[in-house]
């Protein structure tokens, strides 16, 4: 007799494994009597999943940052973006995630595989030229992006609008952040090639920032402000509606300016009251003399830097390129080391400045 569909024996799906043990039956229910089988089925990983279990794995980076954002990052920075930017990309990853802290980490053999292959490529000045200019565009592209959207009112949008605006998000922001993502392997290939001919430590002085970074910026113009305060004689802000109007719009200026930098660690944006009591702590001290010695502090490395290459013959475009990497790759290294859990008090550095920026498990394979 032709057995019914509802009789019929399912299927075991192919990625469905089968364990079957026996097991003495609980106390209390005598209708059993002797052993019982037990069965459960577990999922078994994709054929291309299963070497992850065979790799050992060392932590790379840590976040404080929401899945979403968590994930699109990596699966389309580290699977796709990488190839088209560098020539090659991970295989695997390992994420492990709590909430909105993760850490992530590499396979050994994988980070050694990528940074052998662009230290190899580096030896092409065509290939170093063309991975900053593009990093350089993505940056651009995304700041343009940025400026475009800013003050928009999003509560008016269909949700049809906002998917399309969020798809345009993540790819802009895709397109950018994969510069930064991979500074670290391509910074690394750079001083090691410059290293074949001018010793570590004076690598390590030509790594110092070609430009003014933005937390120098942002504390030179700390104490202009603080300078600009002192001129009228206050020593203490109790209220800043009770300051003259120009010491109080150059507070506002200098909030609006600034007050957005502990985002990048998904950290909310400072207080004013935060600004605040970081101006009342600095008001006991000199603010023109502290502009003057960061100038000098900046000056100095610059002069550093250019009489270093001098001695070793770097020529000036080779000493760019790697200044401009390594400005990257040290700031990836300092948001590492930010958010690290010995250095963490109640998700925030313990080292922290009020007002101030910082010095900013799930395992799948790379998307074919």
């Amino acid at each position: 007799m032709k057995k019914t569909n509802g009789q019929q024996r399912k299927k075991k799906p192919k990625n469905v494994k089968t364990a079957t043990w026996r097991v003495k039956p609980k106390a209390g229910k005598k209708h059993h009597k002797g052993m019982q089988t037990k069965t459960i089925q577990t999922l078994r990983l994709p054929d291309d999943l299963e070497g992850i279990q065979t790799l050992k794995w060392a932590p790379y980076a840590g976040r404080n940052l929401s899945y979403f954002f968590t994930y699109m990052h990596l699966r389309d920075t580290y699977g796709k973006a990488y190839e088209p930017l560098l020539g090659i990309r991970f295989s695997y990853i390992f994420v492990e995630a709590d909430g909105n802290r993760w850490q992530m980490y590499r396979a050994p053999e994988e980070s050694e595989r990528l940074e052998k292959f662009v230290y190899d490529r580096t030896a092409d000045p065509e290939y170093v030229q063309d991975i900053l200019q593009r990093t350089g565009q993505g940056y651009a592209q995304y700041r343009r992006h940025a400026e475009a959207r800013r003050g928009r009112d999003w509560t008016q949008m269909t949700a049809s609008g906002l998917a399309t605006a969020l798809r345009d998000e993540c790819k802009t922001y895709v397109d950018m952040i994969v510069g930064t993502s991979c500074a670290i392997i391509f910074a690394s290939a750079l001083a090691r090639r410059l290293q074949e001919t001018v010793p570590e430590q004076a690598v390590a002085k030509m790594a110092l920032p070609l430009h003014m970074t933005l937390p120098l910026e942002e504390e030179i113009d700390f104490w202009k402000l603080v300078e600009k305060i002192q001129a009228r004689g206050t020593t203490k802000i109790d209220d800043l509606e009770k300051l003259p109007e120009g010491p109080r719009n150059a507070v506002r200026t200098h909030y609006d300016a600034y007050c957005w930098l502990d985002c990048y660690e998904n950290e909310p944006i400072w207080k004013m009251e935060d600004l605040l009591t970081r101006i009342n702590d600095a008001l006991a001290q000199d603010g023109r003399e502290k502009v003057e010695q960061l100038r000098k502090r900046h000056d100095a490395n610059e002069k550093l830097v250019d009489d270093t290459a001098r001695q070793y013959k770097v020529d000036q475009k080779q000493l760019e390129q790697f200044r401009q990497q390594a400005a990257v790759f040290r700031h990836c290294q300092e948001t590492h080391a930010a958010t690290q859990p010995n250095q963490m008090v109640h998700g925030r550095r313990a080292d922290r400045r009020i007002g101030r920026p910082r010095a900013a498990g799930t395992a799948y394979g790379m998307p074919p």
